[in-house]
């Protein structure tokens, strides 16, 4: 999720009233579509703002390596941890990070990555304009590799995972991301793994598992949405 200037603004100020913490996850702010957003680690945030950054999505998805920027007042703390839970991280994984981030290669495969998904995302979201009912509603990520949809009441998203799985498709339900148990109408559609083609299917096959459980008694979906902003 990108934050406008002012909420940023709002934010830092709240985690400093509260005397708490905020913990930024930053795994793919290299892929976004347009500008790079920047982090809220940053001088007025140095005090509240723990930084963490994964390698895996940037460069491979079996690379477990990751760093983290913390405030001076947490660092005691943080060493004895993380010493507790991975005291022998990989030598060669973080030399081979270390030599690879400063290079002009790895910038044009960061690029040749943000196009692929870019190129992807617009194959989706025309997918999603051609195919789904109306009721239907859907993000539109400024960049990474998944977008979230959700559905017209009263469908939920885990009646139509057994649909779908028996199509060939796949999709994380909403309430696997919500600690409250909320999001059921709510999904998640990777497709930074996957071809246009399949893309395509997959929301064919989709948009059919739902127009088949809105035809059901009672059920009908509200008309007139528009995807999310």
């Amino acid at each position: 999720m990108s934050l406008s200037t002012t909420r940023r603004v709002e934010l830092l100020e709240l985690a400093r009233s509260f005397d708490t913490l905020i913990v930024e996850d930053d795994f793919a702010a290299e892929l976004a579509y347009g500008r790079t957003p920047p982090p809220l680690r940053t001088e007025d945030g140095a005090s509240s703002v723990v930084y963490l950054k994964s390698f895996s999505k940037l460069l491979a998805p079996a690379l477990r390596l990751a760093v983290m920027v913390a405030p001076r007042a947490y660092a005691d703390a943080l060493q004895a941890m993380q010493h507790g839970l991975d005291p022998f991280p990989s030598a060669l994984a973080q030399s081979v990070v270390a030599r690879c981030l400063p290079t002009q290669e790895f910038r044009r495969h960061i690029d040749r990555v943000r196009g692929l998904l870019e190129a992807r995302w617009q194959v989706l979201n025309g997918a999603l304009q051609t195919r789904m009912p109306d009721g239907v509603r859907w993000t539109l990520p400024r960049g990474g590799l998944c977008a979230w949809l959700d559905l017209p009441p009263p469908l939920t998203t885990m009646e139509l995972l057994v649909d779908v799985a028996q199509l060939g498709v796949g999709f994380a339900p909403g309430p696997m991301f919500c600690l409250d148990g909320s999001g059921q109408r709510g999904a998640r559609l990777a497709f930074g793994a996957t071809p246009p083609l399949a893309i395509e299917r997959g929301v064919r096959q989709l948009a059919r598992a739902i127009r088949e459980r809105l035809r059901e008694p009672g059920r009908s979906p509200v008309v007139g949405a528009t995807p999310a902003p």
